[in-house]
Formats: C-alpha cells, sequence, structure tokens
C-alpha cells in the first residue's frame, strides 16, 4: 500500500510525502530497495519491521519513531532482516524548496549543516517520537487535499515535522552506529572518494592512493558495496551534474562541475544513466516545475 502527498511549495516547488505498507516476502532481493542517490534531500521515518539502514558507510539498526536524514549525494538503502510487515513514511525535499523564507530561517540545517555521511540517523525521546508519527499520519489525511484547508495544515505539517527533526538534531546526540557496514580502510576510501569526486577519474588513482593494487581495489569495492566502483563513481557524478542543471547551470558546466573533462562522453554517459540528454532533462524540470505552479 502506498499513500502519497504531492505538494507544490509556493505554487512551484514539489515536495512529496509518502506512506508505505509492504508485506516482505522475500529479504534476499536487492533489488526492491537497491542501493541508491537523490538530487534533494528525503526525511526518511521508520514504523515498524525489522530493518537495518545503511547510508554510506554506517549501518543503523531501526527502531519504531527512528529518522534517517540524507542529503543529495548520499547512497542509502534499507535492508530487511526478516520476513513480515515493513512501514514507513518519507519526505523529499528539493534543495530551492524553501528559498522563499529569509534566510535564517533554515529548515533544511538537519540535512546540509553536517559533514557528508554523518549523523544520519536521530532516534528521538519517548515523547518526540511519539508527536512525530502523529504529524505524519495526520499529514497522510490530507491525501488529494479533502477540504479547502488541507493545504494550509500540509504547510504546517512541513514546518512541524522539520522543527521537531531540527530540533531534535540540536539538542540531542544523533546516534552513532553500533556497527558499521564497511571496514575502516573502506570507510576512509569512501572519504577519499567524496572529498575528491571531481578530480578522479580512474580505480588506479583511489588505489595508488592507499597503497594497493588496482584489482584488489575493484574487487575490495565491489563485494562490499554491491556495485562496481565505475558505476558507483558515475552514478555519483551524474547526480552532481543533475543538481548542476536543476540550479540552472549550462550543460557545458555542469560537464565539468561534476568531474567530466570530455564533454561528449558525458553527454552519452548521461543519456545511458537517465534515458535522456542533459539539456532535455534540464527543460524537462523547469516544465515539471511549471506545470506544479
Amino acid at each position: 500500500m502506498v499513500d502519497a502527498i504531492i505538494f507544490a511549495w509556493d505554487n512551484k516547488h514539489r515536495i512529496d510525502f509518502v506512506h508505505t505498507v509492504n508485506y516482505v516476502t522475500d529479504i534476499d532481493d536487492p533489488k526492491s530497495f537497491p542501493l541508491h542517490m537523490h538530487t534533494l534531500c528525503e526525511l526518511y521515518v521508520f514504523v515498524s519491521g525489522n530493518a537495518d539502514y545503511i547510508v554510506e558507510s554506517n549501518r543503523y539498526h531501526m527502531q519504531a519513531g527512528d529518522v534517517i536524514l540524507t542529503q543529495p549525494n548520499e547512497f542509502h538503502r534499507v535492508q530487511l532482516l526478516s520476513q513480515g510487515e515493513y512501514e514507513c513514511f518519507y519526505m523529499k525535499l528539493p534543495l530551492d524548496s524553501f528559498d522563499v523564507l529569509p534566510p535564517k530561517v533554515k529548515p533544511l540545517h538537519c540535512f546540509l549543516d553536517r559533514r557528508f555521511g554523518e549523523k544520519n540517523h536521530l532516534r528521538m525521546n519517548e515523547q518526540d517520537r511519539i508527536r512525530l508519527l502523529k504529524i505524519c499520519n495526520l499529514f497522510i489525511q490530507e491525501k488529494n487535499f479533502p477540504n479547502e484547508n488541507s493545504r494550509m495544515l500540509c504547510i504546517s505539517y512541513i514546518f512541524q515535522l522539520l522543527a521537531l527533526v531540527n530540533d531534535a538534531y540540536d539538542h540531542s546526540n544523533a546516534t552513532i552506529a553500533k556497527g558499521v557496514v564497511l571496514t575502516p580502510l573502506m570507510r576512509d576510501i569512501l572519504n577519499y572518494i567524496n572529498d575528491n569526486l571531481t578530480t578522479i577519474k580512474t580505480a588506479e588513482q583511489v588505489a595508488n592512493a592507499f597503497f594497493i593494487t588496482p584489482a584488489y581495489f575493484s574487487k575490495m569495492f565491489c563485494s562490499t558495496m554491491g556495485v562496481t566502483f565505475v558505476k558507483y563513481l558515475r552514478t555519483k557524478k551524474i547526480t552532481l551534474a543533475k543538481i548542476h542543471l536543476m540550479k540552472g547551470d549550462s550543460v557545458t558546466d555542469a560537464c565539468y562541475e561534476s568531474g567530466f573533462s570530455d564533454y561528449s562522453y558525458f553527454i552519452a554517459t548521461f543519456h545511458k544513466e537517465t534515458g535522456m540528454t542533459p539539456l532535455q532533462y534540464q527543460k524537462k524540470k523547469y516544465k515539471d516545475s511549471s506545470l506544479n505552479s
């Protein structure tokens, strides 16, 4: 079951709020919840099931009311640990969602004002967890905006959720992963890739930085991450290019600012990953914004 609210904030910027309930029968199928990333921020609220949540190099075991925060370009996925019901809420927030607000008001503070791949997991106190889940359920009740006040209610729920999460982020310690998906070496490698994303071209560059052979590095990376290094690097660069295109940068600027040195290769790679050229992608995003207005 999937319930979704697609909310056009200020008649332009789309915010998706989704409630899903699935009965899981095959926990060994990674295609059901693949490793992925977004060009936006995502607020994920776990409700029920037996699951871990993986963000970059950390694994978090989830309890009811736990929150996962991801920013653009952070790889993440849920990993189900047993069969049964799996329920969650999530909200997708484009980076420009709140551009209409004064600069001092920062609803996306808990997403963006932190180190990449760190403090992604929040576990609130019991009172705040109950309040959080209540707001989520009230939000979903406004599906299809059943009355003329529904949009105002949705606005209030968006800010209530973000205020509650930001307050928890600022005034309590975000849960630190009790176990990690990766070895210390792989954690250092991922941090190195993220810090040097636009200048890394090959596996050899990374392998040399850690004094290991390219063959060993490639095998270790694929077995640990479940994706080849080439695919991982390409996906991250394409996601970064999407962000530049959505900001209105030219295709040429998006190419070089995301770490591609060959313009033709960038066009071909972008098309292979998205099914459209960078210019088509940019025009589609602008068109979608106008349709939501």
